[in-house]
Formats: C-alpha cells, structure tokens, sequence
C-alpha cells in the first residue's frame, strides 16, 4: 500500500512521516516545494504520478483568526485547495482521508458531538473547513472525514508550547475557562491517522469519524495541568471567552465522540492526561513512549 501525505512539513505532517517510517510504510510525503494545492495541473500530476492507494490530506490554513480576517484566503485553501486534492485522488482511484475540525460545530450542544450532529460553524475557519469536508463526502465511499480537536504536540505553534514558555517567564496568566474539549497529541492523532488512512485503502471507512484523545477539559485546566506536569509553578487565573476576546468566536463544546472509530478497526485513542504526560516528557527528555500511563 501506498500513502500520500500532503502538509508533512506541518506539526501533524512531521508525526504522520515519524509513524510511518517506524512502521515502515509507503509514505509518498508533499509539502509545498513539491506542489501547491491551489494548483489544479500541478496537484494532479504530482498525486497521480505517486499512484497512492490513499492520501491523507494534512495541509490547511489553521490559522484561525487568520482565516477571519481573510476568509476568501481560508475558503480558496480550505475549500478550492481539498477540491484539488480530491478530484487528483478521484482520477487516480485514490481514498481521500481529510483532516478535518470541531469547529465545523457551534459548541452550543450540551453533550458530546457524533459524527451524524447538524454542522453549524461560527466562525470562517470552521466555514472554510466544512466546505472541504462536503468535497470530500462527494467521493462516496473512497472519502473519509476526520474530525479532530485542540491538537498540539512538541514542536510548531500549539497551546502546550505557548503554555510552558509564558510559565517558565514567570508571569501571571489568564486562561478561558468556558470552552471545554478534547486536547490532542498530534503523535496519537497521527497513528490513528495511519490506521484510518489503511482503513480507507481497503474499502473498510467511508464517511465520517472523530479522532481526539479520550476526555475532556477547559483550556484553563489544561494549562494547570500543563504547569502541574511540568513542575513549573506558573500563576494562572480562570477568565470568561468574554474576558478574553478574539477576532473568531470560538465553539463553547468541542468534545467529540469517537464511537464510530471502532467499527473501521480503529482504535481508540489514550486519555488526553496519558498523551499530555508523553508529550512534556519529549519535550522536557527527548523520550518517545508510546505509552505512559503513570501520569507525573
């Protein structure tokens, strides 16, 4: 089997590219010095000319108050870019895995998302991430959906390396305490990826799953637990997303449900406290466990 990979440069796209060499699967992996999704000729040519069996497409604009500001760049990237991918996949009989949000929901829902809830974003990332998802979903069964959530991991831009820096400053934090989800390890999401992206490959996933570690918490407990792990003594108070405004309103409920995972032999990813421990214990040691369950 071959995978394609676009985004490996990215966070995620980085992890994806580790799984997969010590698996020692076929990675055909793409960032944009090979091509940029915006291009139609060029995406097409560079996806069929590897002959994927299945490609995961990783690359997006993320940047979310980004995507406000701009969102003709958001829906052009996030929506025209996954068309491209998806119609290169289409002509080359590829399973398309696309890296999708829980901000393609409004958070107003009191209980966690399934993958069948009614789609209703409330800012233009989650707009511009919605309309690559209903590309996708036109493939039939050669196109998958992954939802994931608040992913960080031990390099790039994410809020456990924002945490841990602001901590080690010294300096009082205020962190929102009203917006409860899922984090994610981006290594945990990358397996389950793999597994998914195999899944596809052999006609065993079609539609939509959700992929988060298990549990959920607010961003405030999260950097205390961040802080507590970590053994940095930081200062942190809870505010409302009212106190702490930003360009793009964020959903209020992010916690998604992953039951569907299973019935594509997928399994379920570790509880996000195990991953969080992993993942300051890379970044603290340079050890890759793939799993600590005695949780500092």
């Amino acid at each position: 089997m071959i995978v394609g990979l676009t985004g490996a440069g990215g966070m995620l796209g980085q992890e994806i590219v580790r799984e997969a060499k010590s698996r020692r699967i076929d990675l055909v992996a793409w960032d944009r010095a090979q091509f940029d999704i915006l291009d139609r000729d060029a995406t097409s040519q560079v996806i069929g000319g590897a002959a994927p069996d299945v490609v995961i497409h990783a690359a997006a604009w993320t940047d979310v108050d980004g995507c406000e500001a701009s969102p003709q760049k958001a829906y052009e990237v996030n929506g025209r870019g996954t068309e491209n991918v998806a119609r290169a996949c289409e002509q080359c009989g590829a399973a398309l895995v696309y890296l999708s949000t829980d901000y393609v929901f409004s958070g107003e829902k009191k209980t966690p998302y399934v993958e069948d809830d009614a789609t209703d974003p409330i800012n233009e990332y989650g707009k511009s991430k919605l309309m690559g998802e209903e590309t996708v979903l036109r493939l039939g069964a050669k196109g998958v959906v992954a939802r994931t959530s608040w992913v960080y991991g031990d390099h790039g831009k994410n809020f456990v390396l924002t945490m841990l820096r602001l901590g080690r400053e010294g300096k009082p934090l205020r962190v929102v305490e009203d917006q409860i989800g899922a984090p994610t390890f981006a290594a945990d999401l990358g397996r389950a990826l793999l597994d998914l992206a195999g899944a596809a490959a052999r006609g065993r996933a079609q539609g939509v799953y959700h992929v988060t570690n298990a549990g959920a918490i607010s961003w405030y407990g999260l950097a205390r637990t961040i802080f507590q792990f970590a053994g940095i003594p930081a200062e942190v108070s809870p505010v409302t997303s009212a106190e702490f405004p930003r360009p793009a309103r964020r959903p209020k409920n992010s916690i998604l449900s992953d039951q569907r995972l299973a019935s594509a032999g997928v399994p379920a990813l570790p509880p996000w406290e195990d991953a969080l421990a992993r993942c300051i214990l890379r970044i603290t040691t340079g050890a890759d466990p793939q799993s600590r369950r005695a949780i500092p």
